[in-house]
């Protein structure tokens, strides 16, 4: 019964863990990455580094940089110029990562991060510290990853922007929010890192460690998500639980024992999720946080797409590899009937699942070169993982010379079990429009 108790006031605890850092005073650990005497601040080299509306940002930090394992508990930026509005909603991740730079891309979705604070980041000019609602575990044998979330624009600040050094391959952005991102999203790599001080506590003894687990996402639905995770070190009971974007009212699994995978249902088609698993040890618990996307119900056949009714992408579509992070888009330069078109500019496009098997699927639809000096090649065919676009599978390659072009694709020659179909171009300028699926 004592236990049960303990665990009762713990999740009670974490129920009520407020969303905004709490203004108190630096712990006596402090690291300091990175110096005042050389910082950095213009439009272009300060981070978090925001475009556009929203961004996410990854920073690594060096195991050679830290002080060994330590309970990380809370961070100071040295801001610019104060700032009194901030950047509401701005959230920040930390991860133990063995990545030693970012030159290659962002450190891989694998990762476990815990998200640590949720914070306006109002700041007066000088250090600004900023305490973590969640300490987090560094466990000394690797990197540390420092990710921001923020969904605003700095472009929309005159003020608050926070002061770098110049750190080769060791900051990359993505002009999307987390939630949104795939292992094909473009992104930036920034050769700028904040200066920073990371407030810690000493690591806890063996008897009392809690580090988080590392989540892995077996599978997802449209109503529900298969996980499962390794222990981190003493839990032995874990919470799944998962909110949509807006939410306030988590869906919970209820206390689990023993097993380390579960099935979250009842869920909805074509949602956000930020799925939560805490971990309890004997005397605290941990929390890993996860981004997901549940996919759409199959659409019915026959299928049509013109991309006038908005401005937005398709509701079940998925975009990656554009040009810049911001493509493909929809667009008003060239149209085949109505009014818009989609500007693929280097980018790909997966269309939505259908209620029939892949390999009894037809596409046709008109695309367009818009440029007059040369011939470009599009490529269409399946993905049997439509945020993979290694599983690409060419069943066609169309050569767009100037004007709209007809294009008809059938699949009857594809052999995997399952796959929804994608529309690739490998340079910028072409355009698609007016798009029917249906059966052969």
């Amino acid at each position: 019964m004592k236990m049960k108790k303990k665990l009762f006031l713990i999740l009670l605890t974490l129920a009520i863990i407020p969303l905004t850092a709490r203004a108190q005073s630096p712990g006596a650990g402090m690291v300091q990455i990175g110096d005042t005497t050389s910082m950095n601040l213009s439009t272009y080299n300060h981070m978090p580094y925001d475009q556009y509306s929203s961004s996410y940002t990854q920073q690594l930090v060096l195991r050679s940089e830290l002080s060994g394992a330590a309970m990380i508990t809370g961070i100071d930026l040295y801001c610019g110029s104060a700032d009194a509005s901030g950047r509401p909603g701005t959230t920040l991740y930390l991860a133990n990562t063995y990545a030693d730079n970012l030159q290659g891309g962002m450190v891989p979705f694998g990762v476990s991060f815990q998200q640590v604070m949720v914070d306006s980041l109002v700041c007066t000019t000088g250090w600004n510290h900023y305490d973590f609602d969640t300490p987090f575990y560094y466990n000394g044998l690797g990197n540390l990853i420092v990710a921001f979330e923020s969904p605003f624009s700095d472009w929309m600040f005159s003020g608050g922007q926070f002061y770098c050094n110049f750190r080769q391959g060791m900051s990359r952005y993505a002009a999307i929010p987390l939630a949104y991102l795939t292992p094909n999203t473009s992104t930036t790599l920034v050769h700028y890192r904040n200066v920073m001080r990371l407030h810690t506590q000493p690591a806890p003894t063996a008897a009392s460690t809690c580090p988080p687990p590392t989540l892995r996402i077996d599978s997802v639905g449209a109503t529900a998500i298969r996980l499962n995770w390794s222990p981190g070190y003493q839990d032995t009971s874990w919470t799944v639980e998962a909110l949509t974007d807006g939410d306030t009212s988590w869906l919970s699994s209820g206390l689990l024992w023993g097993d380390t995978a579960y099935t979250l249902g009842g869920l909805q088609p074509n949602t956000h999720y930020t799925l939560r698993l805490t971990a309890f040890c004997s005397d605290t618990f941990t929390c890993v946080l996860r981004h997901v996307l549940t996919n759409c119900v199959p659409a019915p056949l026959p299928y049509s797409e013109n991309f006038d009714a908005t401005w937005n992408m398709p509701s079940c579509w998925l975009s990656t590899e554009g040009w810049n992070g911001n493509y493909p888009v929809v667009s008003s330069s060239y149209s085949h009937s109505g009014g818009h078109s989609l500007h693929l500019n280097g980018g790909s496009v997966v269309l939505p699942a259908f209620d029939a098997p892949a390999d009894s699927l037809e596409i046709s639809f008109w695309a367009r070169n818009g440029s007059v000096n040369s011939s470009l090649n599009l490529l269409v065919g399946m993905v049997s993982d439509p945020l993979d676009m290694s599983t690409f599978v060419p069943m066609d390659t169309l050569v767009l010379t100037a004007g709209w072009t007809p294009a008809v694709v059938r699949f009857d020659s594809y052999t995997r079990p399952s796959g929804r179909i994608a529309i690739r171009s490998t340079i910028s300028y072409i355009y698609i429009d007016d798009i029917e699926v249906n059966r052969t």
